[in-house]
């Protein structure tokens, strides 16, 4: 863990533009005052001394605090797309990096003589992207392939590289990214 000591007007605005839950430590003339995001702790300390930002603190964040932190909507994001023919699907981001990743193809309808090629893609800055898991029709449908990455992604997407819907109406692939 990673400790940041800043100012409390430094740690009133990380808390409102990171979406943090308020954290303190009570002392007999001070609060310690923190927020954890991810491997990072925001901290400062306040007096006291019935100055503005005691009467700050004490008004609008204290009765707030120390919630459960639980855990972060932005670790884990996913998008499932619908497709009937070739294409690129919804582009996840993160600002932490994907480590891990999933892939599930289900078709919609009968999948008799359905056929598809679609891949994952993983990218460093949106715009070109390597492909890291690749799924078939041979593997099956509703299976989901996963793995790890073995280097950092900030975006991840689906393609469908090739598609031939023989009896289906479509087929739909959702994609997983946690960070």
């Amino acid at each position: 863990m990673r400790i940041a000591n800043i100012s409390y007007s430094q740690w009133k605005s990380i808390l409102s533009t990171n979406d943090l839950s308020p954290q303190y430590t009570e002392n007999p003339d001070s609060y310690d005052l923190f927020a954890i995001e991810y491997h990072i702790s925001w901290e400062t300390r306040i007096l006291k001394d019935g100055g503005s930002n005691q009467t700050d603190f004490e008004t609008n964040y204290k009765s707030k605090s120390n919630q459960s932190l639980g855990s972060r909507p932005a670790d884990t994001d996913f998008s499932a797309d619908t497709y009937t023919t070739t294409g690129t699907g919804t582009i996840l981001n993160t600002s932490l990096s994907f480590k891990q990743y999933a892939l599930q193809v289900q078709v919609t309808g009968s999948p008799i003589l359905t056929t598809w090629n679609v891949v994952l893609e993983a990218s460093l800055d949106g715009v070109n992207f390597s492909t890291v898991l690749i799924s078939t029709h041979l593997l099956g449908q509703g299976v989901i392939w996963g793995n790890s990455l073995t280097a950092p992604a900030l975006y991840i997407r689906s393609r469908v590289i090739a598609l031939a819907l023989g009896s289906a109406t479509n087929i739909i692939v959702t994609i997983l990214g946690q960070a």
